[in-house]
């Protein structure tokens, strides 16, 4: 009987050792978006014939990670959250929603004016350890292709106050996402209303903030 319980003892420590000496197969990681796209009231087209020439992106938010700061110990060093994933580069992700948002509110016709986009950064920033703040720049120029001396250009600086986290980075994203466009239709809207736009405007910006 003692010697059945040793064997036994033995292949039982026997399987534990195989099982620890397996490969561990590494956790998929968590692949995010904004979420459904917000609903917006039905308006008809009140911007003139407008050709949108996309969203493009720099270097340091062309890629799929999800990026943060630690503003009050490493305010240098941009880092990626582990794990997570945003499904397509920030850039694309906004680019699909916008086109479909600026060609509900074009007019259909000969194109008046030229839009570009350049998302210049996208990250959130830990102020504290229990506080942090999802953070956009967005550069806009929007030209004529009739009047090669006439263009308009404005900085859009968005941020949102976040939880600390991934949770708390997508939540912001995607709230900024929705007041971009907001702001972006606006200021549109106003450029091209005016009866005398700016040629060759010097940068402007606009902060949006919700709590």
């Amino acid at each position: 009987m003692r010697l059945r319980r040793i064997l036994v003892w033995g292949g039982l420590l026997s399987l534990l050792s195989a099982c620890s000496l397996m490969p561990t197969v590494p956790r998929a990681p968590r692949v995010l978006d904004f979420g459904p796209p917000p609903i917006h009231p039905y308006h008809a087209a009140t911007f003139p014939p407008l050709v949108f020439a996309g969203l493009e992106a720099s270097a340091s938010v062309a890629g799929v990670g999800i990026h943060y700061r630690l503003l009050y110990r490493h305010p240098h060093e941009l880092r990626r959250y582990p794990g997570a994933l945003w499904l397509a580069p920030p850039a694309r992700l906004m680019d699909a929603r916008l086109k479909s948002r600026l060609a509900a509110l074009s007019q259909t016709g000969v194109p008046r004016y030229v839009l570009v986009l350049t998302l210049v950064a996208w990250e959130q920033d830990w102020i504290s350890p229990a506080s942090a703040r999802d953070r956009v720049l967005i550069d806009a120029t929007l030209t004529r292709p009739l009047d090669q001396d006439w263009q308009t250009r404005h900085i859009f600086r968005l941020s949102r106050r976040t939880a600390p986290g991934v949770s708390g980075a997508v939540a912001g994203f995607a709230a900024l996402d929705h007041a971009f466009d907001q702001a972006l239709t606006a200021w549109i809207a106003r450029e091209t209303r005016s009866r005398h736009p700016g040629r060759n405007r010097p940068h402007s910006g606009i902060s949006t903030r919700s709590h």
